[in-house]
């Protein structure tokens, strides 16, 4: 693909017909999904000394919250990141 200036040339872009669609694969989510499952309203779980990777979790797990009509609460403490079920 020819650029200019870092710009994409749309020119040369290639329209494609019959391309199939893969499927989603889940990985990550199905083990979010597992705990947040497992878990009750008014439990928690604490993520130790591991905030770039728990914000992540934390994130994953609000979104399948949010999906399956329920909510969780987030909070840094002093011994990590604590992530309660609400609903």
């Amino acid at each position: 693909m020819s650029r200019h200036n870092n710009r994409l040339n749309v020119d040369d872009i290639k329209i494609e017909s019959g391309v199939k669609v893969p499927e989603r694969v889940y990985k990550r989510r199905s083990k979010y999904l597992d705990l947040y499952n497992r878990m009750k309203p008014g439990q928690s779980i604490l993520l130790k000394g591991v905030m770039k990777t728990g914000i992540s979790t934390s994130q994953c797990m609000s979104r399948i919250a949010k999906q399956l009509g329920g909510k969780i609460q987030t909070r840094v403490t002093e011994e990590g990141l604590r992530i309660w079920r609400v609903k």
